[in-house]
């Protein structure tokens, strides 16, 4: 099985950094090194096996949207945008 790489949007990664700020404002750092540590597992998912996010015909991305990390990445062919 390929490996792919994750490229972050200019959008997915604003809004992680902002997503980081509120929880360093209302939450603990046990909180906020959850939400790391779940972010990084997710794209590690997504490195190992893109399959497991749906495939948009029409613009010829696997998608993955997490509501836990309120996110978008696109995949196109062998990258994450």
């Amino acid at each position: 099985m390929n490996s792919y790489s994750v490229t972050w949007s200019p959008t997915a990664r604003l809004t992680y950094y902002r997503i980081l700020e509120y929880l360093a404002e209302n939450w603990t750092i046990k909180e906020i090194e959850s939400f790391i540590d779940r972010t990084e597992e997710v794209i590690n998912h997504i490195c190992n096996n893109h399959l497991l996010y749906p495939y948009s015909i029409e613009s010829d991305t696997y998608k993955m949207c997490s509501c836990e990390t309120s996110k978008s990445i696109l995949q196109s062919k062998n990258r994450f945008y």
